[in-house]
């Protein structure tokens, strides 16, 4: 297909670059990827406008100038794939806009890549891996797998009634909190760190990373946007923690903070195989691309502790999200892939959203000093990780999807 046999104003390439910023916006796609790409791909198709993306809405300029309203929707790796791969056959003249249009339609109604009861058990088994990862005994890591079980099958039950989908956080934190409390009587657990284990899988510090890198590359509404959302995420699951806890006290007693000794390094090899398992079935990605996955979580964690080694907890955040970056880039470009197919479940491995449930918890307990402490820290690591990928992007530049196909997986093989 020549470029000339495309008119400026082709109501189907039209169509499709709009399409496409629609789909990457349901799929978690940050607002300076999702205009760099839509830009990228207009520039090759010649088209005379520009879409301007912002939490609620998209913005199409030109002669049809168009507010289309949108929801954030999660992380969903295997359709970015799917996308990039559609956006990148059609700038490269493998695909016609109509197909495109046609592809990303027949996307939409594609079935999730995992199950729904397969996504409870991934939060379970990312549960028992993050109270590992922790420093948890091995007591802590089956308590923290079983209750996070239970707290995603809540979950799931409670959004798929859409008048009980809006409590779903609540009762989640509620029903942890509350199991975390009860059972420290029969074993010597801490009750904090059991519950925000069993909650890992509901904590947004991947959504605060990404909405800090907003802020960073000008994208004021975008980012305030989606970190007003990461605020009423913390709030929500803290206020939950605090009744169940409440109640739990109500039952017992008042529990002890008790510790039992750690499970050291097997128990640390085993969540680090389980969570890359987790991760990509909560992100939604193929079962292919667990091995890329589980070695994106590894390297995050091995530069992360090496940082952390050399300058803290905040250089840690800082060098694994580099290091990540760099790998999601190499894998960009080199297996024609996304890059968040690495970069979201590395930045999983060291996200601050623990840290800043700890935060806002201690904020509604009334010890101000503590809870802005502990947010502060979240914060700063949350602008560590930003960095990191930002320095990463310098480093090493991810692929224009136009860009022809060398020795990747074919074009032409969307799904």
């Amino acid at each position: 297909m020549n470029p000339s046999d495309l008119s400026p104003v082709d109501p189907h390439a039209r169509e499709l670059v709009i399409e496409v910023a629609i789909a990457l916006h349901a799929t978690g796609a940050s607002a300076h990827h999702l205009e760099d790409t839509i830009e990228e791909l207009r520039e090759a198709l010649g088209l005379p406008f520009a879409v301007l993306a912002t939490p609620t809405a998209l913005f199409v300029s030109g002669d049809k100038a168009e507010v289309i309203p949108v929801r954030p929707g999660p992380t969903h790796l295997d359709r970015r794939v799917a996308i990039d791969r559609i956006a990148a056959a059609v700038a490269s003249r493998g695909l016609s806009p109509k197909d495109g249009v046609i592809a990303l339609r027949d996307l939409v109604q594609r079935p999730p890549a995992w199950p729904g009861w397969v996504r409870v058990f991934a939060q379970g088994l990312s549960a028992a891996s993050a109270a590992a990862l922790m420093g948890g005994a091995w007591v802590e890591v089956g308590l923290a797998g079983a209750i996070g079980l239970g707290a995603g099958l809540l979950a799931s039950k409670l959004e798929a009634r859409r008048s009980a989908a809006r409590v779903e956080l609540p009762l989640a934190a509620l029903f942890a909190s509350l199991a975390a409390g009860l059972v420290t009587e029969a074993f010597a657990v801490s009750v904090p760190r059991l519950t925000v284990a069993a909650l890992i899988g509901f904590m947004p510090g991947l959504s605060m990373t990404v909405g800090l890198s907003e802020l960073a590359t000008g994208h004021w509404t975008s980012g305030a946007g989606r970190l007003s959302g990461v605020a009423a995420t913390l709030l929500l699951l803290a206020l939950g923690a605090t009744v169940g806890w409440g109640l739990a006290e109500g039952i017992v007693g008042p529990w002890r903070e008790l510790k039992a000794a750690s499970a050291g390094v097997p128990s640390l090899a085993g969540a680090l195989v389980a969570a890359p398992v987790a991760f990509a079935i909560l992100l939604q990605a193929r079962p292919r691309h667990i091995p890329l996955i589980a070695l994106a979580c590894w390297t995050a964690y091995g530069a992360a502790r090496g940082g952390e080694a050399l300058g803290g907890p905040v250089v840690g955040a800082g060098m694994g999200a580099l290091a990540v970056g760099l790998l999601g880039n190499l894998v960009n470009r080199r297996l024609m892939l996304p890059a968040v197919v690495c970069t979201a479940p590395g930045l999983l491995v060291l996200v601050p959203g623990s840290v800043g449930f700890r935060g806002v918890q201690a904020l509604v307990d009334q010890h101000t000093v503590e809870g802005v402490h502990t947010a502060f820290t979240a914060v700063f690591v949350a602008a560590a990780l930003a960095a990191g990928l930002l320095l990463s992007h310098a480093l090493l530049s991810p692929r224009r999807i136009s860009r022809p196909n060398h020795g990747g997986l074919p074009m032409t093989t969307l799904f």
